[in-house]
């Protein structure tokens, strides 16, 4: 009787053992865990447990999770604008599968259609906590974990749009989800992408970057604050308006984009399909453009729109843009 009640202690002890020691992996892992306390800008979160409900506002955040295989911890996804085919490719089986559970919507949310869902957690770029989706101080107050995805102004944090942000937020959510690991060979995994990326740039004369956003009279492009100034660096290139500081995108002057005279010019494709092309198009047809070295050498890049915004495929940016460099003689 002594034998079989001990070998029952042991079994008893060696299932709580190997309970414990799978907390750092698991994503159901529920309450009564250590204290975690995650610094998101000034925002400053403490964790007993792990996210169950977690409301997520546009891909480029949601990316982060589905990387690191937390769909299950989502019960609410809208992609704004994005399309699921637009998605990373590992990430479509997952998106529609989600879709036909009915977690997939592509309104802004409102904070009533938030709270509908009973979320324990809220992630979302700093513009909806700003506009119409509920504050920050709203959802702590009703018990409610949020992060911020990425700061436009400094009212919770310094705006940052860059790779190593896409880290932070990588860290501090596999933190928060207690996946550390997984977040841990994310990071170093896309660090060797970029890596590989760049292994040409310090060889590289700095290769000039026009950005065309949008616009045919006056010109948009992206400013000193957005992920496109902060990639090109990195690869030995540079963005011709990185002296606009504070802002992510400006409006500009044709003047200006021929007294810069880029290289190449990168086209920010959005709305229908053919977007890129017509907007190459539209410019070469404007005469007093002509003699911008990236015209007349005919060195456009079409890229995503889904690539420009803090997120997982901020890595395939660096690598298109790096590839067309290497293959283009810069």
């Amino acid at each position: 009787m002594k034998k079989f009640i001990s070998t029952i202690f042991i079994v008893l002890m060696s299932c709580a053992i190997f309970a414990n020691g799978s907390q750092d992996t698991t994503t159901s892992t529920k309450g009564n865990l250590p204290p975690i306390t995650v610094h998101n800008g000034n925002i400053v979160s403490t964790y007993t447990s792990v996210p169950q409900k977690a409301v997520v506002v546009g891909y480029q955040s949601g990316s982060i999770m589905l990387a690191l295989g937390l769909e299950n911890n989502i019960k609410y996804l809208t992609l704004l604008d994005s399309k699921i085919d637009e998605a990373l490719p590992e990430h479509i089986s997952i998106l529609k599968k989600m879709e036909k559970e009915g977690k997939i919507t592509y309104i802004h949310p409102k904070q009533e259609a938030v709270l509908a869902e009973n979320p324990d957690f809220v992630l979302a770029p700093q513009y909806y906590f700003d506009n119409g989706m509920g504050t920050i101080e709203e959802y702590k107050k009703l018990g409610i974990k949020t992060y911020v995805a990425n700061f436009y102004n400094d009212k919770y944090g310094k705006p940052v749009n860059n790779v190593e942000k896409l880290y932070d937020n990588i860290r501090d959510i596999g933190k928060i989800f207690r996946v550390e690991d997984r977040a841990n060979k994310l990071i170093a995994s896309l660090k060797a992408r970029v890596a590989k990326a760049s292994k040409s740039a310090k060889n590289r004369k700095t290769v000039k970057i026009y950005v065309h956003a949008w616009g045919k009279e006056k010109p948009g492009t992206v400013a000193g604050g957005s992920v496109d100034n902060n990639i090109f660096p990195v690869l030995g290139a540079k963005n011709i308006f990185s002296d606009i500081k504070g802002k992510t995108f400006a409006g500009v002057s044709w003047e200006s984009v021929i007294e810069r005279n880029p290289d190449v010019i990168v086209i920010h494709c959005f709305g229908e399909p053919g977007y890129g092309k017509k907007a190459i198009k539209y410019l070469k047809s404007r005469k007093e453009l002509s003699g911008i070295s990236a015209i007349k050498n005919n060195k456009f890049l079409e890229i995503p729109l889904t690539y420009v915004f803090l997120g997982m495929q901020n890595i395939d940016y660096v690598e298109a843009v790096g590839e067309y460099l290497d293959k283009n003689g810069f």
